[in-house]
Parts: C-alpha cells; structure tokens; sequence
C-alpha cells in the first residue's frame, strides 16, 4: 500500500473539508503559502500538501501537479483546483509581461517575451502588456490566468 492508497482508505471529502480518523483536518500553512498536514503512514509522519490531498479525495488520483485556478495557495476548495502539468502551470503565474530594455534607446522601451517567444519591443508599457497577455492566451488556453 502506498500511500495515496492509504490516504484514499482513511480520509473522506465532505462539503470541501478533509475528514481524519478521528477529527476535521485542517491543515497548517507553510512558508511558500501551501496548507500542510502530516499523515502518519508506516510509523512515519509524512507531510502531504492539503490541495493534493483534497484533490485526490474527490477525483480518486493524483496528476503530474494540481493547479489552483485562482492562484490563491490557501484557497483549497474542489471548485478551485484542476489537474495540470508543469507547462500548463506556467500560464497561471504572476507576471508582468515585458522587462524595460535602457541601453541602445534615448528613452524607456518595454520588451515583451512570451513561453519564449519574442513579441517585439514597445513604446509603452500598456503595449507590451496588451502584446503579452494575447500571446498567453494563445500559448495556454483555458490555463492563462486572465488579467
């Protein structure tokens, strides 16, 4: 027994809320913004991430890695995480969109660079976000985070 297995044989999913053997799990946080818990599996404590372990409670597997739709880390509800891989992970971080290129120009231009790609560079900074976010949305589908 592994112990996907043995969390699928001792925990149970109600109204988004992590049933133990004997108590309400509710999870710690963590320092990169992730809740935790321990399992205690084969007389070791094991720390389990409770987005995966609420996501392997109702969908009875694990993914590659579970994504959260909102980008809330703490935010655990079935609603909020999908299975995703690591490419698709990339859609739905925080970023601006350009970096602002000094050298070789009199004034500010804004350069854009998308799953890399180059978009080109701009005369502001609203073009280079606008280029961006358009070229997410075709890099990632439904996993671009929308702006």
């Amino acid at each position: 027994m592994n112990i996907e297995q043995y969390i699928l044989s001792r925990y149970s999913l109600v109204n988004n809320e992590v049933i133990g053997p004997r108590c309400v799990v509710r999870g710690t946080p963590m320092v990169n913004g992730y809740l935790g818990t321990g399992v205690r599996f084969e007389g070791k404590i094991r720390r389990v991430l409770m987005h995966r372990m609420v996501f392997l409670l109702a969908h009875g597997y694990l993914p590659e890695t579970v994504d959260h739709i909102n980008g809330n880390r703490a935010d655990n509800r079935i609603e909020n995480l999908r299975a995703a891989n690591k490419r698709q992970q990339q859609g739905n971080r925080n970023s601006r969109g350009y970096t602002i290129r000094t050298k070789r120009y009199t004034k500010p231009r804004y350069e854009a660079v998308c799953d890399h790609q180059y978009l080109g560079v701009f005369d502001t900074a609203e073009d280079a976000k606008a280029a961006y976010h358009a070229a997410r949305k075709l890099a990632f589908g439904d996993y671009a985070k929308s702006v």
